[in-house]
């Protein structure tokens, strides 16, 4: 578990949403049995550690999982290096889409900020720049019902503004679909995309 903590960079594992390596490490820690390396080497060490596996090799009468098998039997609910290809594909997908410059936020002499765009409405339902706290964020949406679009958070003035050049819709029902592939449901899933898809 110590190792795991300290080398979750190392071992990939950064690439693991919060609850499930949170929730992994805590079972790993509450390990009471005391094992060695060699032990799967040793029956009657076998039969205890793993009473299921040894019933299974021994044709015998299937017993209780031991407490090493409801670890693991926990564990594979989950495939690490698909959760891991989901958490890629969540931060690959919208960074190689990319970003097309829409215009900028210009600053007036009686110090109000305006919107200047090359179009009135872009592809995108938001726009997203630097906020005046220095941030990348998303700074306005589209309000349909004045046609226009509405600050969501102050923008750092004279910074440029772009949208979102690819396609939201077919990039968030992708990544839906494989996290149900990953044994993951949609609204789990939901809680971990990008916030450019919130």
């Amino acid at each position: 578990t110590q190792l795991a903590q300290l080398r979750t960079i190392e071992w990939d594992l950064s690439w693991l949403p919060k609850p499930v390596i949170t929730d992994y490490l805590d079972n790993l820690s509450k390990f009471t049995v005391p094992i060695e390396s060699g032990d799967w080497m040793v029956p009657e060490l076998l039969k205890l550690h793993a009473p299921r596996y040894w019933a299974k090799q021994n044709s015998t009468v299937p017993k209780p999982s031991g407490e090493i098998e409801k670890f693991f039997e926990k564990s594979r609910q989950f495939s690490f290096e698909k959760v891991a290809l989901l958490a890629y594909q969540m931060v690959y997908s919208p960074y190689s889409a990319g970003f097309d410059l829409n215009g900028y936020v210009s600053l007036s002499r009686d110090g109000k900020q305006h919107l200047k765009l090359k179009e009135k409405k872009s592809e995108g339902d938001n726009l997203w720049g630097w906020s005046n706290k220095g941030e990348v964020a998303r700074l306005y949406t589209w309000n349909e019902s004045q046609k226009k679009y509405t600050s969501i958070e102050k923008p750092m003035s004279y910074s440029p503004v772009f949208t979102f050049a690819g396609n939201q819709e077919v990039i968030i029902s992708k990544i839906i679909n494989d996290a149900k592939l990953a044994g993951f449901k949609k609204e789990e899933a939901s809680k971990w995309l990008p916030p450019l898809f919130r």
